[in-house]
């Protein structure tokens, strides 16, 4: 055997005597291994190796046979980039060379570089890529028609529309004769021209029907409705688009509906919105941004008073003019022991033009004050099922104002009710609703017409701090907030109009109309007294002559991400439960991160108090009025110190406390203070306070 030493250099070999002495002196093994296993794995391993290298040639002649000859083109290429790449190689090595030189000796001499000859590789690998494969649709891909590109043809589809030629007894040879009738027919009708055109085409599929052609109009034709498609559809189909393209053909129609929503309206514009009012009642039947939309000046989060736009069948359109329809800033009422009055009910319009109208004021930056406008007038009240209660209803007298802030004080718009009792007995309001009526109806539309159209609305019954926010139904764009205005107007229910009280048709494509419970003691002692409401119930009395305001305030969010920015500046405050609003029984804890609108606020005391949550029992919390104001302590010398533990107080700072029992019925609500200074523990949650700690 052949030994070499450490250093590199070999060893001699040992002479036969020495080899035979050193095997002599080794002790012989007990059990020599059987050789029979030893040939069985090198014979394995061979067959294997052989195989291996076979399979490897069979690669390589493969991929010999696969890759097209190069054409001389490509090997001009690819010997004009060998000497680029050597020489970037060379720089990208240069660091690396001069580092070496660097801890070479001084001494050693510096030798001309001498180019090492390189081995020839085995095979030559191609570096040009080829292009994936084509993506093979599923459907095969209909042949192109042979018409003008004006005709805008679809094989095997059938278009939507008002129909303004019969096919019966209208048939042409071809599509494109077809398409030739409906450009005459729209030459010669200007009022209703065909721009949309059905022909049957197919000898195979159409049958009696061949020839027809169908001369239809529909308000977009350059996203017309389908009514199917398919290889068993024998129809062929096509759009007249007017001359500047489907995009800007688009915006004028937007512009001529937008002008056409406003005409029996008074419009009036203020820092962020732009409202629009029925002459005949006051309401709000058009609300959109001051600024306007360049892309979608139509849009308008209310409902429409009228939009032809919206197909109802047999030639309807939507037309909310007559009774029976909400509108925003109606409302409707209930006495108690008395009548449901509503602003809305039969005869509800004919008694508004009876009454007097409304008053608008303007304001003027040298007046001093923050109102930009304001729109004074009386609502009148009939019973909600017409018939007897008009004279109880006639005793509730109802002004309804809308003030429009100027820019720096927020530019928002507010809408207050002013509810007097003319009666000459105390009056019991056990229920007090605003009409929410903003455009969720996707009756009578195309896709198309809902995403630019329609919204959603979203309320939070929060109380005092709750909020409605109205979006697009595409998410994108302005948001409408509304927001509670002073005490008293907190958000307590969101009741779906039922059928009859609203004239909207109930059809599974619409979200429904609702109103706004700021008062909902009546349906909470009724309709739904098997539930239990997210708020207390409320009601009001007012004594003879006395007046109550109650209101909204509207903001409008830039978008879905600056709601809560939009909220803050209104002065609200906003709550985000961490993790989530979801609690799961295995959860040990939460938090509540709380944004308030005052930079100075001391929130430090407000110490959450510890629900225990079982399957079986409901927790019980501390009740706080949601109308109530939240007494934040203010230090304006140290605002982010953490106030001092109370000395006499036993309980530590974050003790464990005892949950409250529900307030019993008829209490008075009940609003829990931290004095200034003082941590929150010290305050027990149930017993009476600590006067050291100086709880009120």
């Amino acid at each position: 055997m052949r030994t070499r030493a450490a250093d590199g250099r070999g060893a001699r070999e040992p002479s036969p005597a020495v080899a035979s002495r050193s095997r002599a002196d080794r002790p012989e093994p007990k059990e020599k291994p059987r050789g029979h296993v030893t040939r069985a794995i090198g014979f394995v391993a061979l067959i294997l190796i052989l195989f291996l290298a076979s399979f490897s040639q069979s690669a390589q002649i493969v991929e010999s046979a696969a890759r097209p000859p190069e054409s001389t083109l490509e090997a001009s290429v690819r010997r004009a980039a060998q000497p680029v790449a050597s020489q970037s190689q060379r720089e990208v090595l240069g660091g690396s060379a001069a580092v070496a030189a660097a801890a070479t000796p001084a001494a050693a001499p510096k030798l001309a570089p001498q180019e090492e000859p390189r081995a020839e590789l085995a095979h030559e690998v191609s570096t040009l890529a080829a292009l994936p494969a084509p993506f093979t649709p599923l459907l095969p891909t209909p042949p192109a028609l042979n018409l003008p590109a004006k005709c805008h043809a679809r094989e095997h589809t059938e278009l939507d529309g008002v129909v303004v030629q019969w096919g019966s007894g209208h048939k042409k040879a071809d599509a494109a004769s077809c398409c030739a009738a409906c450009e005459a027919h729209a030459a010669g009708n200007p009022g209703r021209p065909c721009n949309v055109w059905v022909h049957c085409g197919d000898e195979a599929l159409c049958g009696s029907k061949l020839g027809e052609c169908w001369l239809k109009h529909t308000p977009d034709p350059s996203e017309a409705p389908s009514r199917g498609g398919g290889s068993r559809v024998p129809w062929t189909a096509g759009a007249l688009i007017p001359a500047g393209g489907a995009k800007s053909f688009k915006l004028a129609r937007r512009w001529a509906r937008a002008a056409q929503q406003r005409a029996p309206l008074t419009v009036l514009r203020s820092a962020e919105l732009a409202v629009g009012l029925r002459n005949e009642s006051g309401t709000i039947e058009l609300l959109t941004p001051s600024e306007g939309d360049e892309a979608d000046p139509g849009l308008s989060f209310t409902l429409p008073l009228t939009d032809p736009e919206i197909n109802l069948g047999r030639g309807a359109f939507l037309d909310r003019t007559p009774d029976g329809f909400t509108h925003l800033g109606d409302l409707s009422l209930q006495i108690a022991g008395g009548p449901a009055c509503s602003s809305v009910g039969p005869g509800a319009i004919r008694a508004q033009q009876r009454g007097p109208g409304g008053v608008l004021t303007q304001f003027k930056p040298a007046d001093g004050g923050s109102a930009l406008w304001q729109h004074s007038r009386p609502v009148a009240l009939v019973s909600k099922r017409g018939g007897g209660g008009g004279e109880a209803c006639a005793a509730v007298g109802v002004r309804r104002e809308l003030t429009a802030r100027r820019a720096e004080a927020g530019g928002g718009l507010e809408m207050r009710l002013e509810i007097t009792n003319r009666g000459a007995t105390p009056l019991r309001l056990s229920a007090l609703g605003l009409a929410m009526a903003f455009d969720q109806n996707f009756v009578g539309r195309s896709l198309p017409q809902v995403a630019a159209q329609a919204s959603f609305a979203e309320p939070f019954l929060g109380g005092g701090g709750g909020y409605v926010q109205v979006s697009r139904a595409t998410g994108l764009g302005p948001v409408l907030l509304l927001t509670p205005l002073g005490e008293g107007s907190g958000f307590e229910a969101w009741r779906p109009l039922r059928n009859g009280e609203d004239a909207m048709r109930l059809d599974f494509m619409y979200e429904m109309s609702y109103e706004l419970m700021l008062h909902s003691q009546h349906y909470a002692e009724g309709a739904w007294r098997g539930a239990t409401p997210w708020n207390p119930a409320t009601g009001a009395t007012l004594a003879p002559g006395e007046a109550r305001s109650y209101g909204v305030a509207l903001h409008l969010a830039p978008s879905l991400q600056r709601v809560e920015e939009t909220l803050l500046r209104a002065g609200r405050l906003v709550a985000t439960p961490l993790p989530g609003p979801l609690l799961a029984l295995d959860m040990s804890n939460a938090s509540l991160l709380l944004d308030v609108p005052w930079a100075d606020a001391q929130v430090a005391q407000l110490t959450p108090y510890l629900a225990y949550i079982s399957p079986t029992s409901r927790p019980h919390l501390p009740y706080i009025s949601p109308t109530s104001p939240l007494h934040l302590p203010r230090s304006r010398s140290s605002p982010r110190t953490r106030p001092p533990p109370c000395a006499s107080c036993r309980a530590p700072r974050r003790a464990r406390a005892a949950p409250l029992q529900p307030r019993p019925a008829g209490a008075p609500p009940r609003t829990l203070r931290a004095a200034r200074g003082c941590a929150t523990a010290c305050c027990p949650s149930r017993g009476p306070p600590t006067a050291a700690c100086g709880c009120s």
